[in-house]
């Protein structure tokens, strides 16, 4: 399954964008796998082809496709809060990984930093291949959780947060 950002379809409450804006990719209780990934696409829809968040939660349950939000062509995803720190939450439940359909999540568009990000990955797997910059002095990235944080941007792309190279 995938489809653009911007379709309201898509969402309960209206289309999650703007500053403190918060999205939410949940599945309340465990039910049979689509087919496919499910797959976000910010797309040129949004205005500025910017797509800005406060919070953007992710929860997948053993059996469902990995969950991407990926570009399309000159898009950004922009964490910005009006105060405090931007959050992104990974949840897993804490049973056994099935190895095709690994509790996975991908952020393969290019991250712009506003403010400090914390990033809370608990049983599964969050992955930044985008890219991730910023030019505010004082931002950084928190990841806690027992999960793994990959910051591994795709070639030709670089992190570089607070004037910082991060590797």
């Amino acid at each position: 399954m995938s489809g653009n950002w911007s379709d309201p379809t898509y969402w309960s409450n209206g289309v999650p964008n703007g500053i403190d804006a918060v999205a939410r990719f949940t599945r309340p209780t465990p039910l049979p796998p689509t087919s496919g990934d499910v797959v976000a696409t910010i797309d040129s829809g949004l205005p500025n082809s910017t797509l800005t968040l406060g919070s953007l939660y992710f929860n997948n349950y053993t059996g469902w496709p990995p969950i991407s939000v990926s570009p399309s062509s000159g898009t950004t995803l922009v964490f910005d809060t009006s105060s405090g720190t931007a959050f992104i939450q990974a949840a897993s439940p804490a049973i056994a990984v099935d190895p095709v359909y690994n509790r996975s999540y991908t952020v393969s568009s290019p991250v712009v930093l506003d403010d400090s990000l914390v990033v809370n990955v608990d049983n599964g797997h969050l992955d930044f291949s985008g890219g991730i910059t910023s030019g505010v002095a004082g931002t950084g990235i928190l990841k806690t959780g027992g999960g793994i944080l990959s910051l591994a941007p795709e070639s030709g792309k670089s992190n570089t947060v607070g004037g910082t190279t991060v590797l």
